[in-house]
């Protein structure tokens, strides 16, 4: 049978019988995740595909998932161990900037500064990191993606690292509670809305 009645048979057109698949090619974007993963190596997926759409790539984000897993950066999810029930104090709702801190150390010295400046410092309970989740969320991406991930011949070296990691952390880094924005962005972005207001 030829190929014209053939295709006749099974009502295919010619054209669908002689179509080629064209294989995408991805090395534009595997190069781009490879260049990000080298500067973090700890970030999952998002924290790698909200920068490349902040560079102007309009990859779809189906696409460079799957070249994602291909390349095996897709890691397990621990599983989470179950705690007892406790009960929830809710984080203090903020509207804008600089309206409250968190830090993650008390001395009494930073306590007795405080008081003399009419400071007020609101102390977790013990047993209750969640209530400085905030600054929970900042040690564990610095844990993850910094400590985690190198490791450091000398101390100025640390220091000289932790230093770009903040920078970047505050002026590149998308942060999902601030709309995908860095720290600065959010604070520029909320500047000029006040100026506006005004």
């Amino acid at each position: 049978m030829s190929i014209n009645q053939a295709c006749q048979a099974l009502t295919l057109s010619k054209s669908s019988y002689y179509y080629v698949k064209k294989l995408k090619n991805d090395e534009e974007i595997i190069d781009a995740l490879n260049d990000l993963v080298e500067l973090h190596p700890r970030n999952g997926f998002w924290l790698l595909f909200n920068p490349l759409r902040k560079k102007g790539f309009a990859w779809n984000h189906k696409r460079v998932y799957r070249v994602y897993k291909a390349l095996g950066l897709n890691f397990k999810q621990r599983t989470k161990k179950r705690i007892p029930a406790r009960v929830q104090h809710p984080l203090q709702e903020l509207f804008e900037p600089n309206e409250q801190w968190s830090m993650d150390f008390i001395s009494h010295k930073l306590e007795q500064w405080c008081y003399i400046h009419s400071i007020e410092l609101k102390f977790i309970q013990p047993g209750s990191p969640t209530q400085n989740s905030r600054m929970e969320r900042l040690n564990g991406s610095m844990r993850r993606e910094f400590f985690d991930a190198y490791l450091f011949d000398t101390l100025s070296e640390v220091k000289i690292m932790t230093q770009e990691w903040v920078y970047d952390y505050n002026y590149h880094r998308p942060h999902s509670t601030l709309g995908k924005l860095s720290p600065i962005e959010y604070l520029d972005k909320y500047n000029l809305k006040m100026n506006y207001s005004v």
